[in-house]
């Protein structure tokens, strides 16, 4: 099995979806062999992966196995979650031709290909009709939208983001306290600062304290200057490798009642860990609401507004019971893709055992 694990080397969330992917994966008896390129030594080592596990810092030293494991009948590729952008101006057809090129041929040799997770954006062309072959190649072609679907079209459907996978987390001990409001914001625009302001007025009249919670190393500054000013805590990043702010993390948001984030994992990761998710959304971006809005409720403010609406944290409270039954239902929805992708595994190592 081919694929890649190299994404931001700082971002938790993408860290939690790609580990999702390896799992499902990691057939039994298959070798994983994983192109990391110049991903750091900690980014690496958050991930569980399995005994014998390959891995590859060079695309051309990649690119030969994969050729030469594929020409023997011995080879499967998987694509990994994550956003694709098909714009104008942007030269992706190169990228998605050789994609194409390399399913095609481990196809031909009666492999399986797998994309599982990806968010598409654009229809530029010639990258978006390399795409649409591309995802006719696959086995499987799970996309975290529909509007995805709409754009590459053919056998691709629409399934829950993989991140959904960790709602077993959300059945935590009702008896625990879950004082907390969780705040986390991106880092690459201005503080939110009376945003902020507004969420403490009111988390103040629900008794919950706010945390700012750093999954992103590059939102640390950031929540740092929100933390100084407003005198909030501060789950920072600084001097923990990934693992270990995984493990932070994910603990912090299993005390936390509701979450407000512009981070689409930000607000997956600690809604799985039982908090109810209120999405800050900007202008350029429907991520929040095409991934995570149409599965679960999802009240929406606007980062850049000063002001929250009325009752807001409150009301979000009143619906929390409604949020189990549909994590668990897209939970399951997940499940089901992640049998189909281990049959077709199966099913493709005995047609490779017959033929080598």
């Amino acid at each position: 099995m081919f694929c890649s694990i190299a994404a931001q080397r700082d971002n938790l969330g993408d860290i939690v979806i790609r580990q999702v992917f390896v799992d499902w994966i990691s057939a039994p008896g298959a070798r994983l062999r994983v192109f990391v390129g110049d991903m750091p030594a900690p980014y690496i080592e958050a991930f569980d992966l399995p005994a014998g596990t390959v891995l590859y810092r060079s695309s051309a030293a990649f690119e030969a196995a994969l050729v030469a494991r594929a020409l023997v009948r011995r080879a499967h590729l998987a694509f990994a979650p994550g956003p694709l952008g098909l714009l104008p101006g942007r030269r992706t057809w190169p990228k998605s031709l050789a994609n194409l090129l390399n399913a095609a041929l481990v196809r031909l040799g009666g492999g399986e290909v797998v994309v599982l997770g990806r968010a598409v954006r654009g229809e530029a062309r010639p990258a978006r009709d390399l795409e649409r072959l591309l995802a006719r190649t696959t086995t499987v072609c799970a996309l975290r939208d529909h509007e995805s679907v709409a754009i590459l079209r053919g056998p691709a459907t629409m399934a829950p983001d993989l991140a959904f996978s960790e709602v077993p987390d959300a059945t935590s001990d009702p008896s625990s306290t879950r004082d907390r409001l969780a705040l986390s914001f991106r880092g690459d625009r201005p503080p939110p600062t009376d945003l902020v302001r507004s969420l403490l007025e009111q988390s103040a009249e629900v008794g919950l304290r706010p945390l700012l919670v750093t999954q992103v190393g590059s939102d640390h500054a950031s929540h740092d200057e929100l933390a100084r000013e407003l005198g909030i805590e501060h789950l920072g990043w600084e001097g923990h490798t990934p693992r270990e702010q995984l493990v932070r993390v994910r603990s912090a948001y299993r005390s936390c009642s509701l979450v407000v984030s512009d981070r689409l994992h930000g607000l997956l990761m600690a809604t799985t860990a039982g908090a109810v998710p209120i999405g800050a959304t900007y202008r350029d971006s429907d991520k929040l609401q095409a991934t995570l809005g149409c599965l679960i409720p999802l009240p929406l403010v606007d980062r850049e507004a000063g002001t929250v609406p009325p009752r807001l944290l409150a009301d979000a409270l009143d619906g929390r019971r409604a949020l189990s039954p549909l994590l668990a239902e897209a939970r399951a929805s997940l499940e089901s893709i992640r049998r189909t992708v281990a049959d077709s595994l199966t099913k493709g190592d005995t047609r490779g055992a017959e033929h080598a």
